[in-house]
């Protein structure tokens, strides 16, 4: 029963630090196809990928500096993929409609 009691909040406390940090990133929750942007695995978990260690070293913050930052190598920053180009977006504000969302980690 302590183990299963365990295993729960320990989903929860997983499931709680996912919705904190999507709501730190402009669209963060529209990303077609990755639930978890900033990690290798795209369902969650386990190794951080370029993005997420880079939001990591940001203080788990959205800031103009990851913004113009080019995680994955691709040509586009991370604002551009993540719908926020010109680097204005803060934690509570909406985008612009209709861009669509991509993930900045390839």
């Amino acid at each position: 029963m302590v183990q299963l009691v365990s295993i729960v909040l320990a989903m929860a406390s997983v499931a709680t630090a996912y919705k904190t940090y999507v709501a730190k990133l402009p669209n963060g929750d529209k990303v077609a196809g990755n639930v978890a942007i900033g990690h290798e695995n795209p369902s969650g978990g386990g190794a951080r990928n370029p993005f997420g260690i880079a939001f990591s070293s940001a203080g788990g913050k959205w800031t103009p500096e990851l913004c113009k930052a080019d995680s994955d190598n691709d040509g586009a920053t991370n604002g551009e993929e993540l719908g926020d180009p010109c680097c204005t977006w803060t934690v509570g504000s909406s985008l612009v409609s209709g861009i669509k969302a991509t993930s900045p980690v390839g």
